[in-house]
């Protein structure tokens, strides 16, 4: 079921949440981030208040953007930390103009513009690939993509596996990825075991 009104809002003042993941109608420096649903608005803030950290998700063409009814203030919090993740199509300049308030903002392209919202930039990852296998060219250009992506980013060890289309391989491929210590395990089989 869903909870709404003010029946959710009561609820949500006796939870504690690590993460909330929240999305917004417009965010602007004056405004903050703001929903056009003025229930919806309540909902947030309260959801707001019992996070730890809060990531907000934004439409490019939110960024810079008024809405009905503020949820949030934009800039640091002592008690929380935020970030907004939008696309990279939103207006460059009100990305900075944000940025230059104090948030965290992530634009998702083409291109990895980041992996991980709370880690320090020169974090290192290891990924594990065992791919479906290496005779057909789909496969082999997915694998060639993350291949050239982890080469993009000079933070992402690549652990390729083939796993010859069977199961058993599969299964045991992942086994050794994980023993390896990935961050990561993409898995590319189509049957079950």
């Amino acid at each position: 079921g869903v909870l709404n009104g003010a029946l959710a809002i009561a609820t949500l003042q006796n939870v504690r949440v690590g993460k909330a993941f929240i999305g917004c109608d417009g965010i602007s420096r004056q405004q903050g981030f703001a929903s056009n649903d003025l229930e919806s608005a309540q909902l947030k803030a309260a959801m707001v208040q019992c996070a730890q950290s809060v990531v907000m998700l934004a439409a490019p063409q939110a960024v810079g953007r008024s809405a009905l009814m503020s949820f949030y203030e934009l800039g640091p919090s002592e008690e929380r930390t935020t970030h907004l993740i939008t696309t990279d199509a939103a207006a460059s300049s009100e990305v900075e103009v944000l940025r230059s308030n104090g948030l965290r903002v992530t634009l998702c392209g083409e291109g990895i513009v980041e992996i991980c919202l709370d880690c320090p930039p020169e974090q290192k990852w290891r990924v594990g690939f065992a791919n479906l296998n290496e005779r057909e060219e789909f496969a082999i250009a997915v694998r060639r993509g993350l291949e050239h992506a982890a080469q993009a980013s000079n933070r992402i060890e690549l652990l390729v596996a083939d796993n010859d289309n069977d199961p058993r391989t599969a299964l045991s491929n992942v086994r050794k990825m994980i023993e390896a210590g990935v961050n990561l395990l993409i898995e590319y089989q189509q049957d079950e075991l």
